[in-house]
Formats: structure tokens, sequence, C-alpha cells
């Protein structure tokens, strides 16, 4: 389901998850990055999973929100940090995004990115050059990729942090509409700003309410 090529797969028996990635085949940290980048995709548009113990197809219904908050900056396995990925997906599907950037870590780089004026300059923080001098094992995925192609549809670090610059000049200066808040101009400036957390869970609140196309179940 990832694109990995079939003679570019580990057969079990070569990987002990206990182990070191240092110390495993050479592919796997690759793989591993490739999996992530395949899976947060295909959450985001739903899938169908079938399996020889269902008697029925299992369907996965496709991202209708995201919710973010927090997320590392370092220390991760795919391409970019995960937040990052997830907020490009979002964003270039028109989903609705509610991002809590008053809490710290990628979500709050990507928060201040967007509140920033049109035509403002990115943070170090979503340039690759930044990002390879930070993350040491970026630089191994690179040299893994010389060797083995991604699959379609991945992202390497370069073109995925492109992608996101993009998508964050379009939204900057119409949030709410590139965001799909459902909150006005303030109230959603506000939302990625506070660390008030009853605050912020109060506007995601009111903003699902107010996109109507979500159904607030009773307490």
């Amino acid at each position: 389901m990832a694109g990995i090529a079939p003679d570019a797969c580990i057969p079990d028996g070569d990987f002990d998850p206990d182990r070191d990635l240092v110390h495993a085949p050479r592919l796997v940290p690759l793989n591993s990055a490739i999996c992530l980048s395949a899976m947060r995709r295909m959450a985001m548009d739903g899938l169908s999973l079938t399996s020889p113990d269902v008697p029925r197809t299992e369907s996965v219904p496709p991202v209708s929100v995201r919710i973010v908050l927090g997320g590392r900056m370092s220390g991760f396995s795919g391409f970019l940090p995960g937040i990052f990925e997830e907020v490009l997906l979002t964003l270039e599907r028109g989903v609705p995004l509610y991002l809590l950037g008053g809490f710290g870590g990628a979500a709050e780089v990507v928060a201040r990115a967007l509140l920033a004026p049109p035509g403002t300059p990115l943070p170090d923080t979503l340039h690759a050059d930044w990002q390879f001098g930070n993350a040491p094992a970026l630089e191994a995925l690179r040299r893994l990729q010389d060797m083995q192609p991604l699959p379609y549809g991945v992202l390497d670090t370069e073109s995925g942090l492109a992608r996101l610059g993009t998508a964050i000049e379009n939204a900057r200066g119409r949030l709410p509409q590139a965001l799909a808040t459902g909150l006005d101009d303030i109230e959603t400036r506000e939302l990625m700003e506070t660390r008030d957390m009853r605050r912020a869970a109060a506007l995601v609140h009111k903003g699902l309410i107010e996109n109507k196309q979500f159904v607030m179940l009773a307490a």
C-alpha cells in the first residue's frame, strides 16, 4: 500500500523492532519514512481494508476535520515533522483545520508562519537547510533516496517543505477561509495563539458548530 518496490522490502526475519535503527538493514529508515507518509495520505483520503479473517471489507472514512497540537521538531522518523505533513495535506484538501499554536512544538511553528503578513519570509525551521542541519537522520534519508527512488506521491524533505511554504503563503491574509475554521478572523487568530486550553476548546467547539456539517453529540 505504501508503494515500496518488492526488491526494496525487508523480510520480517531481517528486522528486530527492538534494535536501534542505526544497526538495522540500510533501507529500514527509508521504508519507515515512506510508510509514514503513505499512512498520512491514506488517512486523509480514507481507505478500504480487506482481510481473509474478516468476512466484509472494512472502510476507514476520510479525515473530515483536523485538530493540531504540539508535535516534535526533532527525533521524527519521516522526511519532515509529521505535523508539517499533516497540515500540508489538510490545507491542500480544504479540510477544516484547527491549529492550536499556543502550546509549542511544530504546531506553533506553522501557526506563527500563517499569522505573519503575506510576503513575510518563512522562519528557518520551515526551510530544508535548517532541517538537514538539525535532524541528522534526514541526511541519511537523502543518501538512501539516491539508491532507492521514492514511490509516486511521497514527498521528500525539500519538496514537502516547498509545498508547505506555498500553502502557508496562499493562506495568509485569509485564514478563516483557508483553514475553513467556521470562525471569524479574530477568533481564528486567537485560536492559533491562545495558551488557554479551555478557550481553545471553546473556539474549536464553536467552529465545528458553525461549519454545520458536523453533528455535536450530547454529553
